[in-house]
């Protein structure tokens, strides 16, 4: 037996933001029955921020547009649409708006959080607002982010300047019976048992039947 849950974003309605110009609209979460994975958008004005804090679970995120800073214990970097990334558990960071209008980014967390234990966050000392950097994944030090650009899901157009900004998995594409997986967040930098990857499939495209260990977010 299994149970499952669709859902469109649009339908829910959107939280309030918070004192500091945040808010986050679960779209699928504990209440739901999830247990290993919850998915939410996320946004945050111009002039706001997040302050330091540390969680109990992974977060993986992804910039759908404008841009914002994410301050971590190495440094800050300006995130903007397309790129992602994954905070471990318990590292210290904090987000700022930036660009134009702020920005806003689709979060997964796993396992899910749970609100009888504050949803397992923990505020931490102010971090430096450094002047923020681009991320490069080429570079160790950012090795837990990425960017994603649609033409990446081409097989035809994986040239060695599109290869060259990834150093794992996520540099290939999984290509099979009209069905193409490009891996973002891998078992190289996730700890708990889930992935995150764009998929695109053909009209006429199929797969297998299979099962996870983990719930799946669409």
């Amino acid at each position: 037996m299994s149970d499952h849950l669709v859902r469109h974003a649009a339908d829910l309605p959107d939280a309030p933001h918070d004192g500091r110009g945040h808010r986050r609209r679960a779209l699928v979460g504990e209440d739901d029955g999830s247990v290993h994975t919850g998915f939410g958008l996320c946004e945050l004005r111009l002039d706001g921020r997040v302050p330091a804090h540390v969680h109990s679970y992974e977060e993986t995120f992804f910039v759908l547009d404008g841009a914002v800073i994410l301050d971590l214990p190495e440094g800050s970097y300006l995130l903007e649409a397309g790129d992602y990334g994954l905070l471990p558990t318990g590292v210290a960071h904090a987000w700022r708006g930036a660009g134009s209008t702020g920005g806003r980014w689709a979060d997964m967390l796993a396992p899910v959080p749970r609100a009888r234990y504050g949803h397992e966050t923990q505020a931490v000392p102010d971090l430096p607002e450094r002047e923020p950097a681009r991320i490069d994944v080429r570079d160790p030090r950012t090795r837990a982010f990425g960017h994603f650009e649609p033409a990446q899901m081409d097989p035809g157009k994986q040239s060695q300047d599109v290869l060259a900004v990834t150093a794992s998995m996520r540099t290939a594409l999984l290509v099979y019976s009209g069905i193409t997986v490009k891996m973002m967040i891998d078992g190289d930098l996730a700890r708990s048992p889930r992935r995150c990857s764009w998929c695109s499939t053909r009209p006429t495209g199929s797969s297998a039947p299979t099962t996870t260990p983990s719930r799946r977010r669409i």
